[in-house]
This record gives C-alpha cells, sequence and structure tokens, in this order.
C-alpha cells in the first residue's frame, strides 16, 4: 500500500485510490518530471531576473555617462561661447578704437598744412614789423668775426633799406673797428629787408627773405613728417611760441636775434670761395 501526500500548490495527483504496478511506476516518473522543471522554472526566473537586474544597472549607468557627456559637451560649448564672443568683443573694440585712431591721424594731418600756413603768416608778420636797422645790425654783427684782412665790404639792399642799413653798418664799422669800410649800395632785383655781403673772401645772403625761406622749409618739414600728427603739431606750436615776440619788450631785436640764432657764417668755409669764380655762391644768390 503508498499514500501519497500532496503539496499545497498542486502537483502530480490521481483520482482513484487503486492503482496498478505500471501506473504507480508511471506516476512516480511524472512526479519527478514535475519537480525538476519546477526547479527548472525557478533557476530560470532567478536568471532572468539578474539579467534584469544587470540590463537595469547598466542602463542606470549608461544614463548617467550620457548626462555627464552632456554636462560636460554643455559646459565646453558655454565656455567656448563666452571665449568666442570675448574674442568677438575685443576684436571689435580693438578695430572701433584702430578707426577712431585712424580718423583722429587724418584729421590731424589735415590740420598739419593749416597750422603750418597760420604760423608762416605769423612769423611773416612780425619779422616783416621788425625794425630794420635793428636787422642790418645783427646782419653786421654777425660777419663781424670774418672781416680781418679784408680790401673791400660791398652789401646791397633793396632800394628802401639803404640808408637804414648804412646807419646800421656805419654804427657796427665804428664799434668793432672794422679794417674796410662798408660800401652800401642799391640793389634794384633786391627784396625788401634783404642784405647780400660781399666781401674778398666770398659773400653771404642775410635778411628777412633768406630767413622766411629757412623758417618756411623747417615748417615744411614739419608738417610733412610721417610721424605723429600730435608731436608736429606740437613741433609747429613751439614753434609759434618762438615766433612771437614779448609784447612787454622795448624793441624787437632780441626776438631778431633768437629768429636768427641758427644763422652763422663759417670764415674757413668762405676763405675757399673764389670771389671771381663761379658768378654765384652755394645759395644761388647773385653775386
Amino acid at each position: 500500500m503508498v499514500i501519497w501526500l500532496r503539496a499545497p500548490q498542486g502537483g502530480i495527483g490521481i483520482n482513484r485510490d487503486v492503482l496498478r504496478a505500471p501506473e504507480l511506476a508511471q506516476l512516480i516518473e511524472l512526479d519527478r518530471a514535475s519537480d525538476h522543471f519546477e526547479r527548472r522554472a525557478d533557476e530560470m526566473l532567478a536568471a532572468a531576473q539578474r539579467d534584469a537586474d544587470a540590463i537595469r544597472q547598466a542602463a542606470t549607468e549608461e544614463g548617467e555617462r550620457v548626462l555627464q557627456a552632456a554636462q560636460t559637451k554643455y559646459d565646453n560649448a558655454a565656455r567656448l561661447g563666452y571665449e568666442a564672443g570675448r574674442r568677438r568683443a575685443l576684436r571689435e573694440a580693438h578695430e572701433s578704437m584702430l578707426r577712431g585712431a585712424a580718423t583722429e591721424r587724418d584729421l590731424l594731418t589735415a590740420l598739419r598744412e593749416r597750422i603750418a600756413d597760420i604760423v608762416m603768416r605769423t612769423v611773416t608778420r612780425v619779422l616783416g614789423e621788425a625794425d630794420r636797422e635793428a636787422l642790418f645790425a645783427q646782419i653786421a654783427a654777425g660777419i663781424s668775426r670774418s672781416l680781418e684782412g679784408v680790401s673791400f665790404l660791398t652789401v646791397r639792399v633793396a632800394a628802401c633799406d639803404v640808408e637804414d642799413a648804412t646807419r646800421a653798418f656805419r654804427r657796427t664799422c665804428d664799434e668793432h673797428r672794422w679794417p674796410v669800410n662798408p660800401e652800401v649800395v642799391s640793389d634794384a632785383a633786391a627784396e625788401p629787408g634783404s642784405c647780400v655781403c660781399e666781401w674778398d673772401h666770398g659773400l653771404i645772403e642775410a635778411g628777412l627773405p633768406a630767413q622766411l625761406r629757412a623758417i618756411a622749409c623747417a615748417i615744411r618739414c614739419v608738417a610733412q613728417t610721417d610721424g605723429e600728427g600730435g608731436a608736429s603739431a606740437a613741433n609747429a606750436a613751439e614753434i609759434a611760441t618762438h615766433a612771437t615776440p614779448d609784447p612787454g619788450s622795448d624793441t624787437q631785436a632780441d626776438f631778431l636775434a633768437d629768429a636768427r640764432a641758427d644763422f652763422s657764417y663759417d670764415a674757413q668755409a668762405d676763405q675757399q670761395a673764389d670771389p671771381r669764380g663761379d658768378p654765384s655762391d652755394s645759395t644761388g644768390a647773385p653775386r
């Protein structure tokens, strides 16, 4: 006799009380098979659960990686965008400053010619109003050191300046005890204020026109300088400052001396010139 007990969850069962030997053997075999498949099903379910857990973990990690990569990409894009914007802003600011500097330079360049013209007209007006006798006295004093051992001195001036030049050269001759008496003659081709002095060793051209030409040349050099406009304007302004005499002075003799500060005569160079050679000196002045 066999007593068959059944589990609560069910399984292989029988519906009668008496079984034959072959039926019992078959029943036992089926029961074993059922138990085997149940265990197999549990194993497969556990494996599926583990696979699901692994897939879920991998998905979570991949999601976090993707999120981190996206955040990194966003941060890099924001940084690159900021840097690009900063570089563009700097470039635009530099271009604006360069354009402004170029505009200012063009303006200063346009003003240089105007400033040079104003300075030249101021100098011409001031020197044109100077005392002619004081002018000729300065010229005479300037050549005094070059008259040693000479046999003649001829001074050619404009007809309107003969009297002033005669008084100035006579007075300087007496003061410096020249070895010769200057001969002041009228030259129809001479400009008012000009003075050409000729003696044994050569000649020089002085007076207002020569000084004005030298000043005009200096002002043109300043105006045409390719340097900074501000420096050129400052140089022109400095010339204008020196070109204006002190209104409180009694005479303009000091101003004339300053205006001719660069005027000097090299006696040794003049001695190399033959007075009866080339009919014109190095400056092209008529003899």
